[in-house]
């Protein structure tokens, strides 16, 4: 189940941040500019996906800093959307999002 496994301490926010970064990737190839952000609760978080992507577009093999991936961690931590009551059932998403 999503959230449940303990795959080497990875948690729920580290997938999101992939998510982020591929999705902004994928409009840059596709549109040859930067995903709009906009102005919502989640804005920070496309703010900040759009900055690594366009770091890392065009670059075979190219790593995501430490810091770019924490700080996209933590803006998706902090949004509302994403918070989970401690001790919540993560089995079903539908739950928590």
């Amino acid at each position: 189940m999503y959230g449940s496994s303990n795959l080497g301490g990875q948690d729920i926010h580290d997938n999101e941040v992939a998510a982020y970064i591929a999705a902004s990737l994928f409009y840059i190839y596709d549109n040859g500019k930067m995903l709009p952000a906009g102005y919502g609760e989640t804005s920070d978080i496309y703010w900040a996906a759009n900055s690594i992507a366009n770091k890392i577009k065009n670059n075979r093999g190219a790593h995501v800093s430490e810091s770019d991936q924490r700080d996209l961690k933590m803006k998706i931590a902090l949004t509302p959307l994403y918070m989970v009551e401690p001790g919540a059932d993560r089995s079903d998403p539908t739950k928590y999002w």
